[in-house]
């Protein structure tokens, strides 16, 4: 597996644009992303996607904020929408949501809501899980697949913390998955779909990404004890998981630091597979992209 053609796709001065996600509605091709305001709160824009032979394209000017579901209350600690589906004529968006405990601390919440194709809030947002996980402080990074009777949801789950530099801290959590048809009941797979290996510092595997039901890849990021993260691929066979090294090309336009490259998530168009991820360099996130060989 390579990644090649790395270039950025966002360069604005200080602002983060974090955890991108690419959206075909049928018509229009969208790069979702997580920003961060004066007031360091998580909140949801996008840019038009313009996909070109081997090149995106985006376009500065056409950067829209999503004001009206930014702002709702129940948004106030900030949120990241890490999946969003189309389901016949409405979007449904999936965000882990902060709430704020003191300054150290604080718990993820998975949410979901919809809107349609102009993405006009049609539904309010409702918690995704019922209590079955009322007793962990992290359930996020939510990836959702539609099949022809039930959704696939892949989602990070974690109740342990790690206190880093004494300032902030960091979940240890794992991936599993889950099927529901009305996101009120689910049948869980209660054991870890990609869990810990060796020894080598894992403590936080999250943001998983699958293309399709049909495509056996998983994508997702991992954090290890020197607070580097990385981007992995797994392949899912019978239930079982095989870890693939994901190679980055050595001829990239921009400096790329391959110690924090993270929130990845797969784009298709036009049989083209496409992952997106931002890279924490230069003290703030930009967004890059790369082909799957």
């Amino acid at each position: 597996m390579i990644i090649k053609n790395i270039s950025k796709l966002t360069n604005k001065k200080n602002v983060s644009f974090f955890c991108p996600i690419g959206l075909n509605t049928g018509i229009k091709n969208y790069l979702f992303f997580t920003f961060i305001d004066k007031y360091k709160k998580g909140k949801i824009g996008y840019h038009k996607l313009i996909v070109d032979g081997q090149k995106l394209i985006i376009k500065e000017k056409n950067f829209s904020k999503l004001n009206k579901i930014n702002n709702l209350k129940i948004f106030k600690d900030g949120y990241i929408v890490t999946s969003i589906i189309k389901d016949k004529n409405l979007l449904i968006f999936f965000c882990s949501v902060f709430n704020k405990i003191n300054k150290l601390d604080y718990k993820l919440k998975s949410y979901y809501f919809k809107t349609n194709l102009e993405f006009e809030l049609i539904s309010k947002p409702k918690v995704l899980f019922n209590n079955e996980f009322e007793n962990f402080k992290f359930v996020g990074s939510v990836c959702c697949l539609k099949g022809k009777k039930n959704y696939t949801l892949y989602y990070s789950i974690g109740d342990n913390w790690l206190l880093h530099n004494k300032k902030k801290k960091y979940p240890i959590y794992k991936v599993y998955s889950a099927k529901t048809s009305n996101f009120k009941t689910y049948s869980y797979n209660k054991k870890p779909l990609i869990d810990f290996i060796g020894k080598d510092g894992e403590y936080a595997i999250g943001r998983p990404s699958r293309l399709d039901l049909k495509n056996n890849l998983i994508l997702f990021s991992v954090r290890n004890k020197k607070n580097y993260y990385s981007q992995r691929i797994c392949r899912l066979k019978n239930n079982k998981i095989t870890r693939i090294n994901l190679i980055l090309s050595n001829e990239n336009e921009y400096k790329l630091n391959i110690n924090n490259i993270c929130y990845g998530s797969f784009f298709e168009y036009k049989n083209k597979k496409i992952i997106l991820f931002n890279n924490n360099n230069l003290k703030k996130a930009s967004i890059y992209y790369g082909y799957l060989c």
